[in-house]
């Protein structure tokens, strides 16, 4: 079960090789979805292809439809309590699942988790004031 952690720098860590993705390298996840009924989520890569990781803007794009689709509370934190598998207790605590393993070039499901949504928001709140208080504001 053990997921492909994505985290918030480039450098080769944890498991391997978790990765954001550069803008502009295919495969990279750019833009998701979440259906607000069914929780599944509806990803665009870069190249139309097979994902392979999340590039940032897909990062900040995939916490705002969680947020939206009422996957994730004022804290940022799962709803373990939704009727749906793509959320799960993985390793380092709850993950989503954005892309399972079959759907994937690396073969291993594409996962965010909520140190990855902790993490984004201490990121960008210090770099973007605005931005940073209209996101915690959010969650």
């Amino acid at each position: 079960m053990a997921g492909k952690r994505l985290l918030l720098r480039r450098a080769r860590l944890r498991r391997g090789g978790d990765q954001i993705w550069d803008a502009g390298h295919p495969g990279a996840i750019e833009e998701v979805g979440i259906n607000h009924r069914t929780y599944e989520p509806m990803i665009l890569t870069i190249g139309r292809s097979r994902p392979i990781g999340i590039c940032g803007s897909g990062l900040i794009d995939a916490v705002a439809e969680f947020l939206a689709a009422g996957l994730i509370d004022q804290n940022g934190k799962f709803r373990i309590d939704l009727a749906t598998d793509r959320i799960r207790e993985g390793p380092d605590g709850y993950e989503y699942v954005l892309a399972r393993k079959e759907e994937t070039t690396i073969h291993e499901d594409i996962v965010l988790t909520e140190i990855d949504i902790e993490n984004l928001i201490r990121t960008k709140q210090p770099s973007m004031p605005a931005a940073g208080s209209s996101l915690r504001a959010l969650v």
